[in-house]
């Protein structure tokens, strides 16, 4: 089952010709996937994927929801994930970085001792405005993190601007939201 999973990653087929369903759509606005594109992540077994074959699977995805399923299900579990959150965060391809900056925003969450943290801010500062929009959804993913779990970092984070694309289908967030997050947290819990 797991080769039949990383087969139709990799042989394109991910999406069938058959039905998609066409209320859900890439960033680009057109239908691209289905069922079986979830189905796939599902049966992937991340110990049983070279770091090439994650690579691969990760840049073959183009459809936002089944990044997420696959970062989440799949990337996150996976045993080469620093080396290969270092390689995607320097790299030309939107779903690679999508995937580095979903594992930075666990990085940041869980285990942020060897994060340089003022360096990341520094980024996100610096690239977000110009970043695809499947890369700046995860990068405020980070950003929250940061916001959230790092009270030194706190007021940097919640003043971090991330402009909105004019053409995106769906709205992104906002400076707002980090600022929205962070101010729940801290009306819900004494800092």
């Amino acid at each position: 089952m797991i080769s039949l999973a990383f087969g139709m990653v990799i042989s394109g087929n991910w999406q069938p010709r058959s039905r998609p369903i066409t209320s859900w759509r890439s960033l680009s606005g057109k239908p691209e996937m289905s069922t079986h594109s979830f189905w796939a992540v599902l049966l992937m077994k991340p110990e049983n994927l070279s770091a090439t074959e994650m690579d691969r699977t990760v840049r073959s995805v183009t459809f936002a929801h089944v990044a997420d399923w696959l970062n989440s299900y799949v990337v996150k579990n996976h045993s080469d994930k620093e080396t290969l959150r270092e390689k995607w965060l320097t790299g030309k391809s939107p779903w690679a970085a999508r995937a580095g900056w979903s594992l930075t925003a666990e990085r940041v969450a869980k285990d942020a001792e060897r994060l340089d943290l003022p360096a990341i801010l520094d980024r996100i500062e610096s690239e977000m405005a110009d970043a695809a929009p499947e890369v700046q959804w995860t990068m405020n993913a980070g950003l929250a993190g940061i916001g959230i779990h790092h009270s030194k970092h706190r007021q940097r984070a919640s003043i971090a601007t991330i402009p909105s694309p004019k053409d995106a289908p769906h709205p992104l967030p906002q400076s707002g939201s980090t600022k929205w997050c962070v101010g729940k947290l801290q009306r819900n819990r004494n800092f």
